[in-house]
């Protein structure tokens, strides 16, 4: 019994403890042992529960709302919505709670309006004795997080929604600084060192070469778009003065519901890979990814674009994606790993994000097939894609679904 607790919780060890960045990892550990004796009411808790589905069919879920990331506080609590509505859920009564940092308590206070949320009394030793007992049915959290593999964003109507006051007060906020209510929004979100602070897990999502999306924040500002880079944080301003730009992260009005009406009224959302774009999907709008570091991940649905990092090896080769699909570097996303396999990244180039801009526009203006060259090759990507995606979550069956189309314009520099 000691050794299967013991590798339970090297397996699942972030469960345990307090997912709030302010807290350092000693206090995380005191906070832990001091609660160790409210495993007590929470093993009651937990045999009632048991014994109320046996005997009544009463399926009581416990869920933890996971408001530290802002793609999982947004976009993964808006698949559990979809997912009650297209699996018809509805039976089961979940309980959810929250005890570590609110990256957005705006978009949290409208969450909690729509579930059964509850104080953490004990709710979280209930959830680890759930998960210990591999009860999964009475976990009410998806098991893909804030993955779509099953494009639910596709076939359901948007869930979350903002009041009219503060979208008109959102509009008023951005006219002080050029913005005119007809225009069209594209916000632009570029992650770099502050993004997650020192962080060597995913050091290698971060971007070094923020001047290279300047050639596209002046494209779109020529197409008479207003463009916000969007973020909390950032190292550096652009050195672009346009009234038809915001640079959103030093604005002195930014706030969190600024932030949310920024994703629910953009035309559409250039990003790299963070919590913003989740955002923004959740809200139903298109993106184009930048710079993305994984050729082993990608988002779901189908207004969705992606270009890549490349990798190159330890001999300076440029690796093709057949290359990092059999040599096993499709799913590599962990900055250690790549450090220990001896491979690097090339960002994206001003050019690459500016044509693939444009492909992005006129795919989404008109939804155009492509030639047969393109076909081929998506569908490939596609195949191998999926192929990685069933190894990595240990699925057997998977239909075929949308993901994110490559930009024509950066074929050449996959195959």
């Amino acid at each position: 019994m000691f050794f299967e607790i013991k590798k339970f919780f090297q397996k699942n060890k972030y469960i345990f403890f307090k997912r709030d960045k302010k807290i350092d990892n000693k206090n995380k550990i005191i906070i832990f042992i001091l609660r160790i004796p409210l495993y007590v009411p929470a093993l009651f808790s937990f045999i009632i529960i048991q014994l109320l589905y046996l005997l009544f069919k009463i399926k009581i879920r416990v869920g933890v709302l996971r408001a530290d990331k802002f793609g999982h506080l947004s976009l993964e609590t808006e698949l559990y919505f979809c997912e009650k509505i297209k699996k018809d859920n509805k039976y089961n009564f979940d309980i959810f709670f929250n005890d570590g940092y609110i990256s957005n308590k705006y978009l949290f206070n409208l969450i909690k309006l729509k579930i059964n949320y509850l104080p953490n009394l004990f709710l979280r030793e209930l959830y680890v004795l759930c998960t210990f007992y591999n009860n999964k049915k009475f976990i009410a959290n998806r098991r893909f997080g804030a993955e779509d593999y099953e494009n639910l964003l596709d076939q359901t109507p948007q869930q979350i929604n903002i009041s009219k006051d503060i979208i008109d007060e959102s509009f008023q906020v951005l006219e002080k600084v050029g913005f005119k209510k007809k225009q069209k929004i594209v916000c632009i979100h570029i992650r770099d060192d502050l993004y997650s602070g020192d962080n060597s897990f995913n050091r290698h999502r971060n971007i070094s070469s923020m001047n290279n999306y300047n050639k596209t924040i002046l494209y779109l500002i020529k197409k008479k778009y207003f463009v916000v880079r969007v973020g909390k944080l950032h190292k550096k301003k652009f050195n672009i003065k346009s009234e038809n730009f915001l640079d959103y992260p030093f604005f002195k009005f930014n706030s969190e519901q600024l932030d949310m009406f920024l994703a629910a009224k953009c035309d559409f959302c250039i990003s790299t890979g963070s919590g913003f774009d989740a955002l923004a999907r959740m809200f139903r709008k298109p993106v184009l990814y930048t710079n993305f570091s994984s050729y082993g991940d990608t988002a779901f649905g189908k207004k969705h674009m992606i270009i890549y990092k490349k990798f190159m090896n330890k001999k300076k080769k440029k690796l093709s994606i057949t290359d990092l699909h059999y040599e096993n570097f499709f799913q590599i996303d962990n900055s250690s790993e790549i450090l220990d396999k001896k491979l690097f990244f090339i960002e994206n180039s001003d050019i690459e994000i500016l044509n693939a801009t444009k492909d992005f526009i006129n795919y989404k203006k008109n939804k155009k097939k492509f030639n047969k060259k393109y076909e081929l090759f998506d569908k490939k990507f596609k195949s191998f894609y999926m192929k990685n995606y069933k190894k990595k979550f240990n699925i057997n069956k998977l239909k075929s679904v949308n993901i994110a189309k490559l930009c024509p314009s950066f074929l050449n520099k996959m195959v």
